[in-house]
């Protein structure tokens, strides 16, 4: 057979061209002018293997596109969002649909005010700010869109698949979370008052993103593969869990060498003093719990993990294989590692939520 794109001649039933790549109509069963026909039911039996989504994206129709796109997404979310334990803290403003009871009011409003017309589009999640079904402030979560709406200033929503990442920041008393783009959008402020838990619900939601995100990479063929001899995968992770809180100025936390710190930086040399950092590790994020700065106690992000000490506690250190299991817990005034304090002011839940970010 000849190459639909370049013409050069490929070998019988190729879904790729060897020479310019580009995908063949002629190819499998699943190929675009067999698709179209496709039901949901189908699309979800035979790509129920991320592996065969990734492999069949390019060669599919857009509406069957469309349909695995929603049966990763619902997938993704179930795996986060749908452990009911997990969840029961995160407060009585937000329902997961299928766990939680609503209101006829309720499921009302989400259809009226939150869906499309796509017939395929089903809500995952509601947030209602009120807590009493209305839905005129809040956002709800589908399996293709996030949509929401607040303070009169007209509804937004974004594609779930474009999404980036999300940013946690403060508004007056508030803690507040912003969206990002794939193509650079940033987000209104996304309130997460009443939602009990706020940095903890943010934390899985951020991973939700990542992870929707980390496929609309591999569907588009951007995400590049990491050499077996290097980490800069690892360093991108690291310095994008540090960067998921907004700080601002006034606190005790520093973003190291090399992301924006210069190398003489006098917290970043007190760090590696105390916490007995080697100059092998590149620090990417430094938290000082000490009054007058000599930083003494407090944590530091490091390439080979986690280097801090508590209050009264000698330096310790983590490599990211223990870090994973280690024991993160705190609230507004403080936080801690395993055990280890540290005083955190009204910092507390932005560190905790970055330490969780760095878990995950």
């Amino acid at each position: 057979m000849f190459c639909s794109n370049c013409g050069a001649n490929i070998a019988d039933g190729s879904r790729f061209c060897s020479k310019c790549g580009a995908s063949q109509g002629g190819g499998r069963s699943s190929g675009r002018g067999n698709s179209a026909s496709l039901t949901r039911a189908e699309v979800a039996g035979r790509y129920s293997n991320p592996g065969d989504l990734l492999a069949d994206y390019n060669n599919v129709d857009r509406r069957t596109q469309d349909l695995m796109w929603k049966i990763v997404i619902e997938g993704t979310f179930s795996d986060l969002f749908n452990k009911r334990k997990q969840f029961d803290h995160y407060g009585t403003n937000i329902y997961i649909i299928g766990k939680d009871s609503i209101t006829r009011e309720m499921k009302d409003n989400i259809g009226d005010y939150y869906m499309t017309d796509d017939p395929e589009e089903v809500p995952l999640l509601v947030f209602d700010y009120t807590g009493k079904g209305s839905l005129k402030e809040g956002f709800v979560i589908t399996n293709s869109r996030f949509v929401f709406n607040f303070g009169g200033r007209g509804q937004q929503e974004f594609e779930l698949r474009e999404l980036e990442d999300v940013e946690v920041g403060k508004a007056l008393l508030a803690n507040v979370m912003y969206l990002h783009t794939v193509d650079g959008v940033k987000s209104d402020k996304i309130f997460l008052t009443t939602a009990g838990d706020e940095m903890g619900f943010a934390s899985t939601f951020r991973e939700f993103v990542r992870r929707v995100n980390k496929f609309y990479n591999f569907f588009n063929g951007t995400l590049e593969q990491e050499s077996d001899g290097g980490n800069s995968g690892d360093t991108d992770k690291i310095i994008r869990a540090c960067h998921c809180v907004q700080f601002g100025s006034g606190t005790s936390c520093e973003v190291g060498d090399p992301v924006l710190t210069p190398k003489n930086s006098k917290k970043l040399a007190k760090a590696k003093a105390h916490f007995r950092i080697p100059d092998s590790d590149d620090v990417y994020f430094i938290y000082d719990s000490t009054v007058f700065g000599s930083c003494e106690h407090g944590f530091a992000v490091c390439s080979s993990g986690v280097y801090y000490s508590g209050d009264f506690e000698g330096a310790e250190h983590l490599d990211w294989d223990d870090y994973e299991d280690a024991a993160i817990t705190g609230g507004t005034m403080s936080v801690s590692i395993n055990g280890s304090n540290f005083a955190a002011g009204f910092s507390g839940k932005k560190l905790l939520m970055l330490l969780q970010a760095l878990q995950q």
